[in-house]
């Protein structure tokens, strides 16, 4: 059970790292919600603390620090796993896959496409469904970094 008060708080720091986002201070994004996860992971809050890892992991892809950004995306798609979350999970192996592509590993980023693709049928929303069909094949046929 999560703390009503601890989320309500790392709430406001998520809000505040998109507010920043926006302002393009991705530093102080990065530490805003760095906070907010260990909060959301000390009041339980386990869809809360996917949140914050993949807002992590878009911060380090965002500023080339791909190898930062894979482990924290690795736990989000794990914990949206958990949480039976397919379309959050899509999205987040996109990025990993993204990651790897710009190490060099194009193989593990094809890797993670064709996993993401699988996840295709649990997701409902058609729109979203055919705008991550189109997102995968095309990074499927773009040449490496």
């Amino acid at each position: 059970m999560t703390d009503p008060k601890i989320d309500k708080d790392a709430d406001y720091l998520m809000a505040y790292a998109s507010y920043c986002i926006e302002r393009g201070e991705l530093l102080l994004a990065l530490r805003a919600s760095a906070e907010a996860r260990d909060l959301y992971e000390d009041a339980g809050n386990a869809a809360g603390s996917a949140e914050a890892n993949q807002m992590l992991g878009q911060l380090y892809y965002l500023q080339r620090e791909y190898k930062k950004a894979l482990p924290l995306l690795a736990s989000a798609q794990q914990q949206y796993a958990s949480l039976q979350l397919p379309l959050k999970r899509c999205l987040t192996l996109y990025l990993l896959a993204l990651c790897h592509k710009m190490l060099g590993k194009p193989n593990k980023a094809a890797y993670t496409i064709d996993l993401a693709a699988k996840l295709l049928d649990e997701i409902d929303d058609v729109k979203h469904k055919n705008l991550l069909k189109s997102l995968f094949s095309q990074l499927k046929t773009e040449p490496t970094a």
